[in-house]
C-alpha cells in the first residue's frame, strides 16, 4: 500500500539582532507567500529606483544637450547680430557719404545752372576794347559807344540771333534773344558777322569797327520793354 505524501510546510523568519552583548534576537515568522511577495516588492522597488534614476539621468542629459544647443544658437545669433550691426554701420557710413556727395552734386548742379543762367543775362560790355560812352535817357533808353578802329562789337550774353534788320540811323541792327525775357539790340553801320538763328555766346563778334562805323547804339529790352542798359552792364575802368 502506497503512502500518502504530505506537503511540507515551509516557514520563513525575519530575524532582528543588535550588536550589544546582551542583545536580544527577535524573530518574526512569516508565511512563504508573503515572503515571496516582499521579495518581489523589494525587487520591483529596487528596479524601479534604478529605472527612475536612469530615466532622470537621461532627462538631465537631454536638458543639458538642449541647454548647450540653445547657448550655441544664442552665441551664433549674437555673433551674426554683431556682424549685421557692423554691416549696418558701414552702410550708414556709405549712405552718409553718398548723401554728402549727392548734396555736393546738387549744389554744383545748382551753381552750374546759375552760371548758365547768368551767361544768358546781357551784362557784358558789347565792345571788346576801350570806348567812350554816351548815355541816352530821352525816349527809348540806350547807350552810344564810340569805339576805335580794329575793335569788335560783341554779344553781351548768350543767346540766339533773332533778327538782322536795317536801321534808319545806324544802317544795320542785330537782335539777340537771350531766352529769359532779355533781348539785346546792337545798331551799327558795319556788316553783320552773324546770321539769323545763330547761337552766340558772350564775346561773339557781331560787327567789326572801322573808320566809317565807330559808333554803336546799344539797347536792352526786358519782357518787351526797353530798360536802361547802364543798370545791368558791367563797366570796368
Amino acid at each position: 500500500m502506497q503512502r500518502k505524501k504530505h506537503k511540507r510546510k515551509v516557514n520563513h523568519f525575519i530575524i532582528f539582532t543588535t550588536d550589544r552583548a546582551d542583545g536580544e534576537i527577535i524573530q518574526f515568522r512569516i508565511p512563504s507567500a508573503i515572503a515571496i511577495l516582499l521579495v518581489v516588492v523589494f525587487c520591483l522597488a529596487v528596479g524601479g529606483g534604478f529605472g527612475y534614476a536612469i530615466y532622470e539621468a537621461q532627462i538631465w542629459d537631454a536638458e543639458r544637450i538642449k541647454d548647450e544647443n540653445l547657448r550655441n544658437e544664442l552665441a551664433e545669433a549674437t555673433a551674426k547680430n554683431d556682424e549685421l550691426q557692423l554691416e549696418i554701420e558701414a552702410l550708414n557710413g556709405k549712405v552718409e557719404l553718398l548723401s554728402v556727395t549727392v548734396n555736393n552734386k546738387a549744389e554744383e548742379a545748382g551753381n552750374l545752372q546759375e552760371e548758365i543762367a547768368a551767361q544768358s543775362v546781357p551784362t557784358a560790355l558789347p565792345l571788346n576794347g576801350a570806348a567812350a560812352i554816351d548815355e541816352v535817357t530821352e525816349g527809348e533808353p540806350a547807350i552810344v559807344f564810340h569805339g576805335s578802329e580794329g575793335t569788335f562789337v560783341v554779344a553781351s550774353g548768350k543767346g540766339i540771333v533773332s533778327a538782322i534788320e536795317e536801321d534808319e540811323i545806324y544802317g544795320n541792327r542785330v537782335l539777340i534773344d537771350h531766352g529769359n525775357g532779355y533781348v539785346s539790340v546792337y545798331r551799327n553801320r558795319g556788316e553783320a558777322q552773324v546770321k539769323m538763328g545763330d547761337e552766340v555766346a558772350a564775346g561773339t563778334t557781331l560787327f567789326i569797327i572801322s573808320s566809317d562805323n565807330m559808333d554803336l547804339g546799344y539797347q536792352i529790352m526786358l519782357n518787351g520793354e526797353f530798360i536802361n542798359p547802364a543798370q545791368i552792364i558791367s563797366i570796368n575802368g
